[in-house]
């Protein structure tokens, strides 16, 4: 399939909302506005879940059209090692250095064995959430566990109950989530695999030719946001202490992902055509690997609004302000990450190619 820069938008949208929603935390609110914005930015997490999507979409895709070819197995494992790994393990020891210095301890953090393993999400939910300098791994733990068995079930499920396969994985899901009685935070990292399953049942009706008309898409868009927004107009609610409804919104927004996906595809031209989106959404895996850490080690060195005096009483501008520029200074640090690194491993896929189809 040819680049799609569109979904780069749509990957640098997600990106951005993550950095919004983490930057943004822990700053007092002393007015009405800043109340606004900061609960605004609370609820952004879900570009996590955006990303989900889109890893699903993209990788089933991929995989569908390849998975009669000679080298599918080799080829798919080598060109993810070559996209994933130089740059998250690179990366890792300086992360997790920050987080043993910062900790005041000797010792490496507990989560160290685990992150290197990709299995941050098993820790998280054994253990709870690690230094603010890792917690973000969680999500890549689970990409790549949908990676390593992913391309096994596809190859072996007859290509015609592909879509009944996955939209069963899917329910089996989301009533896992719903039955169990494990904490929120457990639920959060291991039951999370909407928004992957969506993308790959999305991948596969392309694949499959199964076409929904643009009414339809819309229509599931505007539902599935209706009905995200509907408990949030309850004062004080919570939706992560809500076991029923942190199962449902998952599915919803993983829904919501998909339509947004396929009626960007559908337009020859969209918002998320926009140069800065793209752009953000062509670095975004060095963007969220750098964001998060260099976040915590500003607040850490009190240059972080909530870390200092300096933020204005009545006024949420520093807070934008400081999330601008963690926006920029993580754009400039993935451009030389781009440079030194990821263009070089990504430059030797071509020795990894699928081959041809036998006749």
């Amino acid at each position: 399939m040819k680049h799609d820069h569109r979904l780069d938008g749509i990957r640098g949208l997600a990106v951005l909302l993550v950095l919004c929603h983490h930057a943004l935390q822990e700053i007092p609110a002393r007015s009405a506005l800043d109340s606004a914005v900061f609960n605004l930015a609370g609820t952004l997490w879900f570009g996590v879940d955006f990303f989900f999507v889109l890893s699903g979409f993209l990788i089933t895709g991929i995989l569908l059209r390849n998975r009669k070819k000679p080298n599918y197995f080799r080829s798919f494992y080598a060109r993810r090692i070559l996209r994933i790994f130089p740059l998250y393990f690179c990366l890792l020891p300086g992360i997790l250095l920050l987080a043993k210095h910062y900790s005041g301890s000797t010792h490496w953090p507990v989560d160290t064995p685990y992150d290197f393993l990709y299995l941050s999400n098993v820790h998280n939910a054994l253990h709870g959430w690690p230094s603010r300098f890792a917690s973000h791994l969680w999500s890549l733990s689970v990409e790549e566990q949908f990676y390593v068995v992913w391309p096994f079930l596809i190859f072996v499920v007859p290509p015609r109950r592909t879509i009944a396969f996955i939209s069963a994985t899917a329910l089996a899901v989301i009533t896992l989530r719903l039955i169990s009685t494990a904490s929120s935070t457990a639920v959060y990292n291991l039951f999370h695999w909407d928004g992957l399953l969506f993308g790959a049942l999305l991948a596969t009706m392309d694949h499959e030719q199964v076409h929904w008309s643009r009414g339809r898409w819309r229509l599931l868009l505007g539902s599935a946001c209706v009905l995200l927004a509907v408990p949030q107009i309850g004062a004080g609610f919570d939706w992560q202490h809500w076991h029923g409804l942190q199962t449902v919104s998952y599915a919803l927004i993983a829904l919501a992902g998909a339509a947004v996906i396929a009626l960007t595809r559908m337009s020859s031209r969209t918002v998320f055509s926009n140069g800065i989106l793209t752009a953000f959404g062509r670095r975004s895996y060095a963007i969220y690997l750098l964001h998060y850490p260099l976040d915590t080690w500003l607040r850490k060195l009190h240059f972080h609004p909530a870390a200092g005096n300096w933020l204005p009483q009545f006024s949420p501008f520093p807070g934008i302000a400081y999330t601008a520029a963690l926006a920029a200074i993580t754009y400039g640090l993935s451009e030389i990450t781009l440079f030194v690194l990821e263009s070089r491993m990504l430059a030797l896929k071509k020795y990894f190619e699928y081959g041809q189809t036998p006749s």
